[in-house]
């Protein structure tokens, strides 16, 4: 899912979109930094303050929405001010890019992998986020090879593949992605079908009670004489 979001292509070649607007080397290394440093600080803050505040499902709806937005917001602003000698139009053009590290950083980098391990059985948990990641790098490797063939034939009318991906992927989410925050594994899989066994504070006082006799019974084994025939 957020490899078609478009993350890979925009981060590797966002050097290449602002050269495209005319930004020299030097600005072009710098914003390139403010990019990295804005998806750390986005990532780390909304994963510590919103992701049990506010929930996974609004998060990863959110960021799906947004991206969205901010995409066709990117596109238009490229395709208008590219090539042109317009510095406030430029401006509007990269501020498209920097909306889009921190919605997705801050929505749904983190929360994507948390929330899959979350709803998988434990049996298949490993397995299944293994192949996720397999399929993650497998997809972003495919759409960023494809990405300077794409922006020299269709332009930034590229963004609009992620859009239709994102699009498709915020319907999913919205009909079946259900809240997991502040829950426990096994509510989350009892949701989900699974046959979950629940302990009782009656059940735990029970078993201690039973494991307490079991090391008394032994104390007393141990302690009794030894009687010797004669």
């Amino acid at each position: 899912m957020t490899s078609l979001t478009g993350v890979n292509v925009i981060q590797y070649y966002q050097t290449i979109l602002y050269k495209s607007l005319g930004i020299g080397p030097q600005m072009i290394l710098a914003l390139a930094a403010v990019y990295g440093s804005i998806a750390f600080i986005s990532n780390a803050l909304t994963t510590k303050y919103l992701t049990d505040q506010w929930g996974r499902r609004n998060m990863i709806l959110t960021g799906l929405a947004g991206i969205i937005i901010v995409e066709i917001y990117a596109a238009v602003m490229q395709r208008e001010f590219q090539n042109t000698e317009n510095r406030v139009g430029k401006g509007f053009a990269v501020l498209g890019i920097y909306l889009f590290v921190v919605v997705y950083y801050g929505m749904l980098n983190s929360t994507t992998w948390l929330y899959g391990a979350e709803i998988l059985p434990i049996a298949l948990r490993s397995k299944i986020m293994g192949l996720a990641a397999a399929s993650h790098f497998i997809v972003n490797v495919a759409i960023t090879e494809a990405g300077p063939s794409a922006f020299a034939n269709i332009h930034e009318n590229y963004y609009y593949v992620f859009v239709a991906c994102t699009c498709f992927f915020l319907v999913v989410a919205y009909f079946y992605f259900p809240e997991t925050k502040q829950r426990t594994l096994e509510e989350i899989a009892a949701d989900f079908g699974d046959r979950v066994m629940l302990v009782t504070d009656t059940d735990i006082a029970a078993e201690e009670a039973v494991m307490e006799d079991k090391v008394t019974a032994g104390h007393v084994e141990r302690t009794q004489p030894t009687v010797k025939g004669v």
